[in-house]
């Protein structure tokens, strides 16, 4: 989950009618892919079964009726079973508090409808559950920040009970929601992103991702009161975390965190705040399973898949291809892992949230298109194409050229009187300035008429 105001292109079309298989992802032969070729990409949740295959979940993601677009970031299942998405509408640029919380109503294991429970959201990032509420990282608390103060962020946490889409909730700008139960500032005046990454530890500690900080800070709530808060510290800032954005809490009681900057995935230990590095890259297009500009991380039998979001920020190049990548967790020694490809689209998504489903088999992600690839957008090509159009007044000129041809076609006459006048030189001998003046050429033709009294 990376977070930068982007202004983008606009969202396209999803699904394909016939069968089309992913590079390492193969598409079930019944079932159209939300990569499908033939088709412009949609921001959508797609799902990497158990046997690694992708495929479409859902994608009838409802559009805000002003902005005309959704951005699925954070994602996470709720105790009651379904699914909330963060709809990150400042991702792409839009007026502040456009984002929102969807709800994803799940039944029977299977997604049937998403509507809207929460709403008027700055920076909607992050999505962690825990016990029956939901959690959201706002990453940047006030719509027009103070450019001479501390970056301001936070997180909210709500009720799955007051969660209704018949009455969204309606937040409270610039901090001064009730739901807002964790604030934190960014000092990095070179980086002014905020809580970004986000999860909790079977005790019920919070851990939250402060992106321009480089650090990952843990938080405790009071036992009788889930919105008071009782500690606080940094668990780890800093090298060789470059950046700390996506995060996931594994039953092992590590953190395990996303390095959009650092292009890489780090292992904190809470108990410590010793971070390894388990893998890293330098910046590349992510060929062959490479990390490219990750932005969130998901384990799984003992592999962590990585979400690549290849946003343009920062140091990185948007490019493809577009995949999320793999590695195994475990090693008898300490060196990097060698991620691998997982999954590639074959158009230009732009994945970024993960969770599992509660059957613990299917990891569920979310997909945005921010950065469509040149080919992909036909609409932007006429005003490359209006400079062209300019041309013709540059043709102008040569248009005009001919006047200026006119006047070596008045001198002939201008030669006439010397003919005529073999014994007198001295005409000749005017002409020449004569000529020089194109435009004075006319009332040098009436001389001659005077030359008769001289003839005479």
């Amino acid at each position: 989950m990376i977070s930068r105001f982007l202004k983008l292109g606009t969202m396209f079309a999803c699904f394909l009618a016939v069968t089309v298989l992913l590079t390492g992802c193969p598409q079930p032969a019944d079932d159209p892919g939300p990569d499908a070729a033939d088709e412009e990409a949609k921001p959508c949740l797609m799902q990497i079964t158990a046997d690694g295959k992708l495929e479409p979940y859902f994608a009838d993601l409802p559009i805000h009726a002003e902005t005309e677009t959704v951005c699925p970031l954070g994602i996470d299942f709720g105790s009651d079973g379904n699914l909330y998405i963060a709809d990150a509408q400042a991702i792409a640029g839009h007026a502040p508090y456009k984002s929102r919380i969807l709800k994803l109503t799940v039944e029977e294991g299977k997604p049937t409808k998403c509507e809207v429970v929460v709403e008027g959201i700055n920076f909607a990032n992050a999505i962690a559950c825990h016990g029956d509420a939901v959690y959201l990282t706002e990453t940047q608390l006030e719509g027009t920040p103070d450019p001479d103060s501390p970056h301001k962020s936070g997180v909210y946490r709500f009720e799955i009970a007051e969660l209704d889409p018949a009455k969204p909730i309606k937040i409270e700008p610039d901090g001064a929601d009730p739901h807002l139960v964790y604030q934190m500032t960014t000092e990095n005046e070179e980086l002014r992103v905020g809580a970004n990454g986000l999860g909790f530890a079977k005790d019920g500690k919070m851990y939250v991702c402060n992106f321009g900080n480089q650090s990952l800070v843990e938080v405790e709530f009071a036992a009788d009161d889930p919105k008071k808060v009782v500690h606080e510290r940094v668990v780890a800032a800093g090298d060789p975390m470059k950046s700390t954005d996506g995060l996931k809490v594994g039953e092992d009681g590590m953190v395990y965190i996303a390095d959009f900057l650092g292009n890489a995935v780090h292992q904190v230990d809470p108990a410590t705040g010793k971070v390894t590095v388990l893998a890293q890259n330098e910046q590349t297009t992510g060929e062959g399973g490479e990390l490219d500009a990750c932005s969130e991380v998901c384990l799984r039998d003992g592999k962590v898949y990585v979400a690549n979001i290849d946003l343009a920020f920062g140091p990185n190049t948007a490019d493809a291809p577009y995949t999320v990548s793999v590695f195994d967790l475990a090693s008898e020694e300490e060196d990097l892992r060698t991620p691998t490809i997982a999954c590639e689209f074959t158009k230009a998504y732009n994945p970024d949230g993960m969770t599992i489903t509660p059957d613990g088999k299917t990891i569920i992600l979310s997909c945005l298109t921010l950065n469509a690839p040149a080919e992909e957008t036909p609409a932007e090509d006429p005003p490359a194409v209006d400079p062209p159009a300019v041309d013709p007044p540059a043709v102008d000129p040569p248009a005009v050229d001919p006047p200026a041809v006119d006047p070596p076609a008045v001198d002939p006459p201008a030669v006439d009187p010397p003919s005529v006048d073999p014994p007198s030189v001295d005409p000749p001998s005017v002409d020449p300035p004569s000529v020089d003046p194109p435009s004075v050429d006319p009332p040098s033709v009436d001389p001659p008429a005077v030359d008769a009294p001289t003839t005479e």
